[in-house]
């Protein structure tokens, strides 16, 4: 029972803490192993190894197919958040995991061994380890959990009824397995109540509020976002191959494939575009709007991958497509409404232009300005809040 409710929980607790930003990738190369919660605005105390408590105790008995539950008896105390020690092991086991799965994801192989204390596992740099490295990201999240407290952000109606709902989904699975909220949680997580585990999920989603006005609330220049493109497109288009500053955008575009068959006759390929030709008729006749060509390419259209949203393809990158459909919507005199049949080596397409989103090196590299921004913003806020971990 305790493994199916840790999954359960563990799910919900993993999509909060990755809509908060809680990641773990930076955009540019790895996560800076040197930001530290010691210094001057930090109180450090000493090293513990997971799996074990201040005082050398170990954790309750696990079963050998399960990974470690880190445990501390550390107190953290930034601006008027204060994780108690029970909470602090949450987030530090909720981080671990959760890094686990993201680097699992992006690098294929393992970033660390769940089966191992952290402390006995060296991080990428620094002169670090694993376990200093989530000490450092718990102390992170708990200063963005402050800030966005102390600027007043709070629940909008829709989150509020997620909270609402959330608790209603933990009573009902208590009921179902004979216990208390506080029982199932404490269960699996070592003695968590239900309204901490409710309040961690609170703290992620104003952090996540916060996080989303301040990361658009940077702005930069053309000339401003040329010279950091320059500096580090690489890491901003690596699929480049050394052709920066295009100036190609992405574009959102809708279609209706009539298919040619497989090993088409002359005869079969002049049908395909004449049906084309029909449809295309059919259309212009009637209101010819965007709406009406959805509704006819979810009709008609033989691309079966974009008809149930009406042929439509959104943010297409340049050589994504084939030749002739790359060319057409290309095009730098292309405008929303535009239309045409083009042929392919797949049929012909019906064309409807619906959008250009933005030059593909500009989009970029503004996001990549954002996160690096963002990211030096709280670095920033970690040196001004006064962050206090110890031991009780």
């Amino acid at each position: 029972m305790k493994k199916s409710l840790f999954l359960l929980l563990a799910v919900f607790c993993a999509i909060a803490l990755a809509a908060c930003g809680n990641d773990t990738e930076r955009e540019f190369g790895q996560p800076d192993a040197n930001r530290t919660t010691t210094g001057d605005n930090t109180v450090e105390t000493p090293s513990v190894t997971p799996g074990e408590t201040l005082d050398g105790a170990t954790t309750p008995q696990q079963d050998d197919d399960m990974p470690l539950i880190s445990s501390f008896n550390y107190e953290l105390i930034v601006g008027d958040i204060v994780f108690s020690p029970v909470v602090y092991n949450f987030y530090f086991n909720e981080l671990k995991f959760l890094s686990y799965e993201m680097y699992f994801t992006r690098d294929g192989e393992e970033p660390f061994d769940l089966f191992i204390p952290l402390d006995e596992q060296q991080y990428w740099s620094g002169g670090i380890t694993w376990a200093d490295y989530m000490h450092n990201r718990v102390a992170e999240a708990a200063m963005q959990f402050a800030a966005a407290h102390q600027a007043g952000y709070t629940l909008t109606e829709e989150q509020v009824e997620f909270i609402t709902d959330m608790r209603e989904w933990m009573f009902s699975m208590a009921m179902e397995e004979g216990m208390s909220v506080d029982q199932m949680v404490g269960e699996v997580f070592d003695g968590l109540t239900g309204d901490e585990y409710v309040a961690t999920i609170e703290n992620d989603i104003l952090t996540h509020n916060w996080r989303n006005s301040l990361f658009e609330s940077f702005s930069f220049t053309v000339d401003e976002m040329r010279a950091f493109y320059e500096l580090n497109w690489q890491e901003i288009d690596p699929w480049n191959e050394g052709v920066p500053l295009t100036s190609a955008a992405n574009v959102d575009v809708r279609h209706i494939l009539i298919a040619f068959p497989q090993d088409a006759t002359a005869e079969e390929e002049a049908a395909a575009v004449a049906t084309a030709q029909e449809i295309y008729a059919y259309w212009r006749a009637g209101p010819a709007t965007e709406a009406s060509f959805a509704q006819l390419a979810m009709e008609r259209t033989e691309d079966f991958a974009s008809a149930e949203d009406g042929g439509l393809y959104s943010e297409v990158w340049p050589g994504m497509t084939v030749p002739e459909f790359n060319d057409w919507i290309f095009d730098e005199s292309r405008q929303h409404g535009d239309t045409d049949i083009v042929i392919s080596q797949f049929g012909p397409h019906i064309m409807f232009f619906v959008q250009a989103n933005g030059i593909d090196w500009e989009l970029r590299t503004d996001f990549a300005m954002r996160e690096y921004a963002l990211d030096a913003r709280i670095q920033e806020l970690m040196n001004e809040f006064e962050i206090i971990r110890r031991e009780v």
